[in-house]
């Protein structure tokens, strides 16, 4: 259940509109490196008509109690009614509210960004002041050359001179006494939630902007100077690129065809960081210009032990007429408080992610991985454990990894006793729920379950596993990595039903 509050003073909840806190029309948009808005109207029998008090007031979002959002109101207008409608800017925004002043700066972009802050903290109230915390973003020699000499607001700075070149996303949370603010160069969650096609997608647009698009750059660093002094041609990146001053996207030809652009880095002086920046810069501007609009219901309205999409979180969507099958980040969300059902997702991809069957591969994994582990798994999700493989094949690597992760999983269940000669040696009586023991004869583990031995694992033998002769790397049979993760609910699920 949503609420909203203006300076800790109740303004909606659902359940109390009868008596004063009511709203109409409330939504909530949240976007990747962006402010974000809130914009509501207030009919006149609100008891807060008269109590919201522009830029001053911090208004908060509520979902269940615990907050999802924090701004400030910008600005309002009346209608024939006088209802009043406001829009609220979200708290990146308070970064508008100091200067930057003249600088130069040389160091690493955790430094830069740490300076901006610093700068921010200085010049505002306690109340809109920001700890730092995680910055994982980073330039390949960690170390840039940044100026201004103009006086231009810290949010201008940190968005032009930071997140702009170098790339990463800003996220402001909440802490039980303050906000922290980090700057990550990946949010790398990757959502339980699968958005499907006749299960819960409603709607999806693909929207390709090609304005700006470029497939081919060729990057310019800073102008060098000759021995006497005197200034020559830009830096290029022919020295480290085989003899060619530029860059291409294959995957970008492929959709746009060949569209040249130059671009000019003049803080950029050494020609191996030139070219990693201009692949950086080519991979934005592609990624930035293909998204998908979802209209889809979150699970988390109808199970609330799924969970709930978040902006930065990559999800999986299936849709067979539109042959997708492929994970998205959430770039967007506008959420309708009123009607949560009615909540939209815009999903942007890179199309080199796209094509990239290794990305694809790793993320299935890993959230093959992470259901398998929840002790609440049953019948009903065991088919999606194993997702997006290659034909019938898993990979090697990845089997272990899960196989390891699952043998984890169970020892904080399971109690371990020792080793047997064999099975028939195995304890008959005096025996407790969840002890193990393993089989020195076959590798394999027995668990008591109240009743009999339980087989867990066992060394398994790959020599006998056919592999395909088109494939550079070894894989496993898909039949054996569900055969695993089928095991693990049983026995999670006669561990349970032998407490009880």
């Amino acid at each position: 259940m949503y609420a909203i509050y203006v300076d800790e003073q109740l303004l909606y909840e659902a359940d109390l509109t009868d008596i004063g806190y009511g709203l109409l029309d409330i939504r909530l948009t949240t976007e990747l490196n962006k402010a974000g808005c809130l914009e509501f109207t207030v009919p006149f029998s609100n008891v807060m008509y008269d109590k919201l008090q522009k830029l001053k007031a911090i208004v908060s979002v509520r979902e269940d109690g615990t907050e999802i959002w924090r701004g400030r109101i910008l600005h309002e207008e009346k209608d024939f009614n006088n209802s009043k409608r406001i829009y609220c800017e979200g708290q990146l925004a308070f970064l508008m509210d100091a200067i930057q002043r003249p600088y130069t700066f040389s160091g690493s972009p955790a430094q830069l960004f740490s300076k901006l802050i610093t700068t921010y903290n200085d010049q505002v109230e306690l109340d809109r002041r920001f700890q730092l915390s995680s910055i994982t973003v980073t330039d390949p020699n960690d170390y840039i050359i940044r100026s201004n000499s103009d006086y231009v607001p810290v949010y201008n700075e940190l968005m032009d001179k930071l997140v702009s070149n170098l790339g990463g996303y800003v996220f402001i949370k909440k802490a039980p006494n303050y906000y922290y603010i980090q700057y990550l160069s990946d949010p790398g969650k990757i959502s339980d939630q699968i958005i499907r096609f006749g299960s819960n997608l409603l709607d999806i647009t693909e929207y390709v902007n090609a304005e700006n698009i470029f497939t081919v750059l060729i990057p310019l660093g800073a102008t060098m100077d000759t021995d006497d002094g005197e200034q020559s041609k830009r830096l290029t990146i022919e020295d480290v690129n085989d003899g060619k001053d530029y860059i291409e996207s294959e995957c970008g030809i492929e959709v746009f065809g060949k569209i040249w652009r130059t671009t000019v880095w003049d803080d950029v002086t050494n020609a191996g960081n030139l070219l990693q920046r201009a692949k950086t810069y080519l991979e934005q501007n592609i990624s930035m210009s293909v998204t998908l609009e979802i209209k889809a219901v979150d699970l988390h309205l109808i199970d609330v032990d799924t969970e709930t999409i978040k902006l930065g979180d990559y999800i999986r969507v299936i849709s067979e007429p539109h042959s997708l099958d492929e994970y998205f980040l959430c770039t967007k969300i506008v959420t309708d408080l009123l009607n949560p059902a009615n909540t939209e997702f815009t999903l942007g991809t890179s199309l080199s992610a796209m094509t990239d069957e290794q990305l694809r591969i790793q993320k299935s994994s890993q959230n093959a991985i992470r259901k398998a582990q929840s002790a609440e798994s049953s019948a009903s999700n065991a088919s999606s454990v194993v997702v997006d493989i290659v034909g019938d094949y898993v990979r090697k690597s990845e089997f272990l990894n899960f196989e390891k992760q699952v043998n984890e999983k169970l020892t904080a269940v399971y109690h371990y006793k020792g080793t047997v000669p064999n099975y028939a040696s195995l304890p008959t009586t005096g025996n407790t729920i969840g002890d193990t023991y393993n089989d020195n004869e076959t590798g394999a583990n027995y668990s008591w379950n109240g009743t009999l031995w339980d087989k867990l694992s066992e060394t398994i033998d790959f020599s006998s596993i056919a592999m395909k002769s088109d494939i550079p790397i070894d894989y496993i049979n898909n039949e054996a990595f569900e055969d695993l993760v089928k095991r693990v609910e049983i026995l999670e699920k006669n561990h349970q039903e032998g407490e009880t």
